[in-house]
């Protein structure tokens, strides 16, 4: 308002007292008004210093919150690259423990040596890697003969006295001697030295067992070191191999253990690995007593380590650092070189720009009141003003109508012309509404990214301009729908056309980012009719036509009929029948046999869900799922089937797994391994027990999210199967990234098994193939004697169908135990069973 009351004014006018001289006055003496604008101009250079101070005291603060993110950010890159380092460590006795099992003859101590010296060069730090044999009480006496025979005729086990030398060790369960050290010789002191005769090394070697993972003991002293707190002992141990065809659980070899000191650990890290320059670390024991828990101190500065208390008590960053299965305390704080280096000049910049613009406008909102051509102007201000402010409106009519990705009508506007369009028709023009959505869009966004997503949609729209007329409108709805307007005088023959190209057209491969990328779209089409009452009318029947294109197949387009709106209503039913079905207990899990076809025993049993509808009947998976996975009804009803199968498998045989079927939104979820866990324990079933099934299709729609939940289930100890192997259009580079212990042969190879020499060849291919990959293999929908010994002849391990047994419900199933074997194994040879069609449903 200050430069526009002062430059608002010319020499001739003379009313104005602010600016010429009034009664009392000298010309070229300021009146009280024109006093009043000189202190105006003293004010904007007040307030603008004011500013200035304000600004400066902002990004002072700024810089320094700027410089607290830059110092946590590099703290964190140094505890991720120190705890990757020691991760490695932690691999190595994995490593180690590898080599043992893997071989089926005894170690001796050469092949240990080599094989542990060469590990011991990876890992600055480990000092010693030595290994203990676990010798039962019984076995003591044969064990020491044997090894005083391979050359040491001294050897007994030891332990230490009260004075700390060494004697024969007491009688006791059992002992872990060591045997192997390196480096190390077979005169060396220590060996024959019982580990578990020491109170310390005995829980850890006992917390190993508990957890078969690497276990440590707290820092302590090791032999020749000076640090109190510089070493860590950490233990793994070693199972015997499991006998074939056997399941009980294996037993303990022995152990591997590993001695490392901290300091030449930590200090190779910095050196090599990490340089740290401008921060000090103290790295200490959480659980050590106060004044003597410090493991590592480093200083760029060299100064000494100083009390944890006074790094507590200025800037630092706390954390913990993981060594094995111990957890130890880590401050960073910054050095005064890393101060120097954050340290800027913007804020002192920014005040004494602030300042000196606060002059420049003061000195010229002084010499505007003293120029007469300031009219003029202000007035060519005003004109440039308006002329942007036209601009800027019709630009934002344009984003305001407009899609901002790819540049057509938005629906707004594609509201807008339709209903103009729809008052022509009444006047006897044709008006026909095409309703597009991308196929298998979601699973271009989730391999490649959403940015390949968004170039993928502004090359369909490319597509769209070229395939349509100028007179037609396209508009992007949202997300990967599109729709199109087209105005004929005959639209049906011209939009069914349309719909054919465009099919063509989208459904071409993509290039992106240099990965060429397949989608297709499925179309729904509405013509304009009298009862068209308006806009929404038209797209909710376009899109029913569009949801019956994607029911039919996808890649393909319906016209619209009004049938179709029953079609919506029986689903809006079945979809509230649906919601209820679980709270009025219509459910049923129904269980077919799997069996080993090596002696025809019952290995598993899948749950096959069923609904027993009040009015409808038994109702099939095939006939629901499809509405309980679009509504989201899939959740409860598959955490049911979940926790209802292993309750009921708690009744069968240990040695009988459970096989539930998983739907590809339940891999999407975030909290499925949560849930699978939850029910576990919840029937009080150990993880081998079950098995999951998914679809090929599936793994690839969540591909990310897939990986990560079934490490985790595996990690529990759930079987992975691959269901209805052959059906979908999953790549075997893509299934190598997937760990999973099943392949399940789709049912439609099976039934040509017998039928051609081309569907044997596929069977035998995929069979080959799990063998190489070392998989269990079971095929489904097994009904004929003559497929089940090609099965057999080709080396599958399991079968499932009516061959053996249709379907029985969960109360059956001991039945089905007590009358087994099937009575399909004395079937004539090729002959279908009775079962064979009278109840097949496919598993959802």
């Amino acid at each position: 308002m200050l430069f526009a009351n002062a430059s608002g004014l010319t020499p001739n006018h003379r009313s104005d007292p602010g600016l010429w001289p009034g009664p009392g006055c000298r010309r070229g003496q300021p009146g009280k008004t024109g006093l009043g604008r000189y202190l105006m101009i003293a004010l904007t250079g007040v307030v603008g210093s004011f500013a200035s101070i304000a600004l400066f005291i902002t990004i002072t603060g700024w810089q320094n919150h700027l410089a607290e993110l830059r110092f946590t950010g590099v703290a964190r890159s140094h505890l991720q690259t120190m705890n990757s380092v020691l991760e490695d460590a932690t691999g190595l006795l994995f490593s180690m423990r590898a080599y043992f099992e893997s071989l089926d003859h005894r170690v001796s101590r050469t092949e240990y040596q080599t094989f542990s010296h060469s590990l011991r060069q990876r890992v600055v730090g480990l000092r010693d890697t030595g290994w203990a044999p676990r010798v039962a009480a019984a076995e003591r006496a044969g064990f020491e003969q044997a090894i005083r025979a391979a050359g040491d005729p001294d050897f007994e086990i030891r332990e230490r006295d009260a004075d700390g030398g060494l004697v024969r060790a007491a009688d006791r369960d059992e002992y872990f001697p060591i045997l192997y050290s390196d480096p190390g010789t077979t005169s060396r002191p220590l060996m024959g030295f019982d580990l578990a005769s020491e109170p310390m090394p005995n829980r850890v070697i006992a917390l190993a067992r508990a957890t078969d993972r690497p276990a440590a003991t707290p820092p302590l002293k090791l032999m020749n070191m000076q640090p109190p707190n510089g070493g860590v002992m950490s233990f793994i141990v070693v199972r015997n191999a499991a006998l074939p065809n056997s399941d009980a659980p294996t037993t303990i070899a022995g152990v591997v253990f590993g001695a490392f000191e901290t300091e030449p650990m930590i200090a190779n890290i910095l050196t090599s690995k990490l340089p740290m320059a401008t921060l000090e670390m103290y790295v200490f024991d959480l659980r050590g007593p106060l004044g003597n828990r410090l493991i590592y101190w480093h200083s760029p500065s060299g100064r000494p380590a100083p009390a944890e208390a006074s790094l507590l008590a200025g800037r630092h960053w706390q954390t913990t650092l993981e060594l094995v299965d111990q957890q130890w305390g880590i401050i960073f704080a910054p050095s005064e070189k890393f101060d120097r280096v954050v340290q800027s000049w913007t804020a002192l910049a920014v005040l004494a720009g602030g300042l000196t613009l606060t002059a420049s406008i003061a000195g010229y909102l002084w010499l505007t009141l003293r120029r007469t051509q300031q009219l003029e102007r202000l007035t060519a201000s005003l004109r440039e003003t308006g002329e942007e402010l036209r601009h800027r409106g019709a630009r934002l009519d344009y984003l305001a109508r407009h899609d901002t990705l790819t540049g057509l009508p938005n629906r707004m506007a594609f509201r807008d012309n339709v209903a103009n369009e729809l008052k022509r028709t009444r006047r006897g023009s044709g008006l026909a509404l095409l309703y597009l959505d991308l196929d298998r869009f979601k699973a271009v966004n989730d391999t490649l990214g959403h940015p390949a997503g968004d170039r993928l949609l502004c090359d369909v729209a490319d597509r769209l301009r070229d395939t349509v007329r100028e007179v037609d409108s396209i508009t992007r709805l949202g997300g990967d729908e599109f729709a199109i307007a087209q105005t004929a005088s005959e639209p049906a023959r011209i939009t069914e056309t349309l719909a054919v190209r465009i099919i063509d057209a989208l459904s071409r491969p993509y290039t992106i980012d240099g990965q060429l990328v397949v989608v297709g779209v499925s179309i729904g089409i509405a013509h304009a009719g009298s009862d068209s009452a308006d806009v929404d009318h038209l797209l909710r029947r376009a899109d029913m036509a569009l949801y019956a294109a994607k029911r039919n197949g996808r890649g393909t387009w319906r016209l619209f009929e009004p049938a179709m709106e029953f079609d919506v209503q029986a689903r809006r039913g079945l979809e509230l029948d649906l919601r209820d079905a679980l709270e009025r207990d219509e459910l049923e899990l129904y269980y077919q046999p799997q069996v080993s076809i090596a002696d025809g025993q019952v290995c598993g049993l899948e749950a096959l869900l069923r609904w027993n509808h009040p009015h409808r009947g038994l109702v099939l998976p095939g006939d629901f799922i499809q509405c309980a996975e679009e509504t989201g009804l899939i959740m409860p009803i598959g955490a049911w089937v979940l926790r209802t199968a292993l309750r009921q498998a708690a009744n069968w045989p240990a040695s009988v797994r459970v096989a539930v079927n998983l739907s590809s939104y339940q891999l999407a979820r975030g909290d499925l391994a949560e849930l699978v866990e939850a029910a576990l324990a919840d029937a009080g079933q150990r993880g081998d027990r079950l098995e999951l099934e998914i679809t090929e299709n599936a793994l690839i729609e969540h591909y990310a999210a897939g990986q990560t939940t079934l490490k985790r289930l595996r990690a529990a100890g759930v079987r992975i199967s691959i269901d209805d192997f052959g059906s979908g259009y999953a790549s075997l580079s893509h299934l190598r990234s997937f760990t999973f212990d099943r392949i399940k042969i789709d049912q439609s190879l099976i039934a040509g098994i017998t039928e051609s020499p081309e569907g044997g060849a596929i069977v035998r291919a995929i069979l080959n193939f799990a063998a190489s990959m070392n998989l269990a293999t079971i095929a489904e929908g097994v009904e004929t004697r003559a497929q089940l010994e090609q099965l057999t002849a080709s080396g599958c391990t399991e079968a499932q169908g009516f061959l053996f047994s249709p379907a029985r419900r969960g109360i059956d199933v001991p039945k089905l135990f007590a009358g087994w074997p099937s009575p399909a194994r004395n079937l004539p040879r090729g002959t279908k069973t009775a079962h064979a069609g009278t109840l097949r449903g496919a598993p959802w």
